[in-house]
């Protein structure tokens, strides 16, 4: 495992989310059981952004416990996973910043959220806010030779990875 600054993670952490789109997103349910769906989360940098539909599931979850984990694979064997606080986003300038970055992307990574609701204001339009404290981009050129490069948040050290796993 190679620890990197966030600026050496980026451009690889972009291509990788804008080729692969489609994610894994695991919350904890009111039981405390885990919970695995596919999601389309579209990334400002760091910051990721998932329209949903108001009462959804994932925001009682994430309602309760914010931290959640994102998956990316591809078939070239490559991943990404974020670890990451999420937040439901009620302010409505940011709303439309959102909405507007779904819009201004290219499909399949771009999407017309408009099935969410017709406008950012409408109330059938709900949001979601990724903020990640670990990012780990990992590869399997072969079965022996694991590559991953990780960015954190805090400096990282034996104690407080422990602390927090």
């Amino acid at each position: 495992m190679n620890f990197v600054s966030l600026e050496e993670i980026l451009p690889e952490f972009e291509s990788r989310v804008r080729r692969i789109v489609y994610s894994q997103m695991a919350t904890m349910d009111a039981a405390g059981r885990p919970r695995i769906r596919v999601v389309h989360i579209v990334w400002d940098r760091i910051t990721g952004y998932l329209s949903t539909a108001p009462g959804a599931p994932k925001l009682r979850h994430i309602a309760r416990n914010p931290n959640v984990s994102l998956g990316y694979w591809d078939p070239a064997q490559t991943t990404v996973t974020v670890d990451c606080r999420a937040i439901e986003v009620t302010d409505a300038e940011e709303k439309t910043v959102a909405y507007r970055l779904f819009v201004s992307e290219p499909e399949p990574y771009g999407f017309d959220p408009a099935f969410w609701g017709g406008t950012p204001d409408d109330p059938a339009f709900a949001l979601i806010r990724f903020e990640p404290w670990r990012i780990e981009l990992a590869g399997y050129p072969t079965l022996w030779n694991w590559e991953s490069k990780v960015w954190t948040a805090q400096p990282w050290n034996r104690r407080s990875a422990f602390l927090a796993s």
